[in-house]
């Protein structure tokens, strides 16, 4: 929650548009799904479900915006902004292992990645070995706690009858394992 009118959350996307207006997708997988494309979906949601639960998010997405691949343009983001926290979305390679890790450089990124890590492991979620990388711009050049966590896999869900998001979902590369069914009584 925000406190003393401070931005909770900065959220940037993984990958993006070098300053050279060359584009880095950071592909992932042998199917040509791009690491971005997948990040940027991520963090759409994620900046929705924040800010749901009461969190002053600002987001790339929500921005339009992307960075350069080196992480200098989401480090200079975020210390201008000042968030109590600095997220930034990668996946991991397609000869990774499933699950979470969180790469951070300060304690407060290691205590992050441990808490976020933590609500994988309670959900049944696979979960690997959070690691420290000091050598990561993004990492080591922001003024607050941050961390890139990694995933291999992502899971997402639809109603059914929502085709736009179906679309959006196999043009990314998404395909269904599962259905299921809600049901609600008005009592």
């Amino acid at each position: 929650m925000q406190q003393n009118g401070k931005l909770d959350v900065f959220l940037a996307v993984g990958h993006g548009v070098e300053p050279n207006g060359v584009f880095d997708p950071g592909a992932i997988g042998t199917d040509g799904r791009q690491e971005h494309a997948e990040a940027f979906q991520v963090c759409t949601y994620a900046l929705a479900a924040m800010r749901r639960s009461g969190l002053t998010v600002v987001s790339e997405t929500a921005q339009g915006a992307s960075h350069d691949p080196d992480f200098r343009g989401s480090a200079i983001r975020a210390n201008h902004l000042q968030p109590r926290v600095a997220i930034e979305v990668h996946f991991d390679s397609s000869n990774g292992v499933d699950g979470f890790s969180g790469l951070y450089f300060s304690t407060e990124g290691q205590a992050l990645a441990r808490h976020i890590g933590d609500a994988f492991t309670a959900r049944g979620l696979p979960r690997k070995t959070d690691v420290r990388r000091p050598e990561l711009l993004f990492l080591n050049s922001t003024d607050m706690p941050a961390l890139i966590p990694e995933v291999r896999r992502v899971f997402t869900w639809n109603a059914a009858e929502n085709e736009p998001m179906l679309r959006v979902n196999r043009i990314l590369g998404f395909a269904p394992i599962g259905h299921t069914t809600e049901w609600q009584k008005t009592l």
